[in-house]
Parts: structure tokens; sequence; C-alpha cells
């Protein structure tokens, strides 16, 4: 299990990775254990993810934009202002996570395919927010084709100032141009969340909440 002096150095020669700076390393989490740090103002773009262990963390300012975070354990964990376009989030598990203003834009949130002694086993497992509360996140252009989204919770987030002050403005949950074939949102809460443009066919949404929501022109609620 991976603490906090030993995120902390992993983080420092990745920045140096980033900055192309002689000695640096790229952040290496695959397989590993994050459970319960606390992590912030972390700069993980391009990191290792595959398979990290990171529930109950808490991220506040991460950026991991570009991460292959590929079948990684995010379930209960807190994601704020948190930069996560375009990872590799095929079979991610965000089950029961609260991702306040996180940027997804044009990740791939698609199952994944499982391996089992260096061969691919033919089994997938899907990406899930199940029980997520998401308050004002971004993924326009993401794939969540076949994600399971039951009980997710799409809330518009509170914007605020520079200096923390309630600015009386909101920012509606985003899924514009998003690929949502197959997804499973039963008993979720999508109320304002914006679904312009998004690929439904299959999209299973038995008892969810879609008052105020922004649909595809062909889709009624």
């Amino acid at each position: 299990m991976i603490d906090q002096q030993d995120f902390d150095s992993i983080r420092n020669l990745h920045g140096d990775f980033l900055a192309g700076i002689a000695g640096g390393q790229r952040a290496d989490f695959r397989k590993k254990d994050l459970s319960g740090l606390k992590l912030a103002d972390a700069d993980l773009s391009t990191a290792l993810l595959v398979a990290t262990k990171a529930t109950s963390c808490e991220l506040t300012d991460v950026v991991l934009s570009g991460a292959d975070m590929f079948c990684a354990d995010f379930r209960a964990a807190v994601l704020v202002a948190c930069d996560l376009r375009r990872i590799d989030g095929r079979g991610i598990d965000f089950g029961g996570a609260r991702l306040g203003n996180c940027d997804l834009r044009e990740s791939d949130l698609r199952p994944g395919m499982l391996l089992k002694a260096g061969a691919w086993t033919g089994e997938e497992v899907a990406t899930s927010f199940a029980g997520a509360t998401m308050s004002g996140a971004n993924l326009s252009g993401a794939v969540l084709r076949g994600a399971k989204l039951r009980r997710v919770v799409l809330k518009p987030a509170e914007i605020r100032d520079g200096d923390g002050r309630r600015t009386g403005r909101r920012v509606s949950a985003s899924l514009v141009d998003c690929d949502l074939r197959a997804a499973d949102f039963a008993e979720s809460d999508l109320r304002a969340a914006v679904l312009t443009r998004a690929q439904l066919r299959g999209a299973r949404f038995t008892r969810a909440r879609l008052d105020g929501a922004q649909l595809p022109a062909r889709v009624t609620a």
C-alpha cells in the first residue's frame, strides 16, 4: 500500500517527467493501493493507474488528463475539480463516489476486457457510476456505451468566485454528444442534466427522473 510520503515522492518524479527533466519518471500506480489518501493540487496527467485501488480517496484539483485508468477502483472516492479529460477509463468503477465539477470530456468509458495470466479472457467489465453523485460534471463527448449508471445523481453545481463566495449561478451536468448506447440509468436522478445530441439507442431509464433534462430531439421523457 502506498502511503502519503511514497505518493509525494512519485508525484515529484512525475513532475520532472512531464517537464522533460533528466531522471524524471512517469507515475506508475498499476495494481497499487492508494486507498484513503488525500491528494491535492497534483499533476498526474498521463500517469498509469491500471487496476489501481483508490477507494475512499479524496482528490482535489488533481489533473489526470490522458491517464490510463483501465479497470481502476474509485468506489466511494471524493473528487473535486479534477481534470479527467480523455482518460482511458474502460471498466473503471466510480460506484458510490462523489464528483464535483469534474471534467471527463472525451474520455473512453466503455467496458474493459479482463486479462488473466497475460491472455484476454473474453469477459467484459462495465464502467460503473452506480450510486454516484456528480455535481456539475462535464462528460461531453465521452463514450459510456454499456455503462452502469443506476441510481446516479447528475445535478447542477453552484459556481463560486475565486474567494469561494457564492455567485448564485449554477452549471448543469453535461452529457452532450456522449455515446450512451445501452447505458443503464435505472432509478437515476437526471433532472436538469443536458443530454443534447447524445446517442441513447438501447439506453434504459426505468424509474429515472428526467424532468427538466435536455434530451435529444427524438427522445421524450
